[in-house]
């Protein structure tokens, strides 16, 4: 089953599975100890940038003038 909102890690990734764009949290690093495994490629930033970018300012929103 295909979710618009997931972008897939690219094969030869150190890791598997997909981005959950939609699942966006905010988490202490530090206080989970957490490590980085490696970057994200340049590509896969801008897939997942671009799908955030759409789901935080829908496309009617962001022509609207304060």
């Amino acid at each position: 089953r295909k979710f618009p909102f997931h972008v897939p890690i690219p094969k030869g990734s150190k890791l598997t599975g997909f981005v959950m764009v939609e699942q966006v949290k905010s988490v202490d690093y530090r206080s989970r100890r957490a490590k980085r495994i490696e970057r994200a490629d340049q590509d896969l930033l801008l897939d997942v940038l671009s799908i955030l970018d759409a789901c935080i300012y829908p496309p009617e929103r962001k022509n609207i003038k304060s």
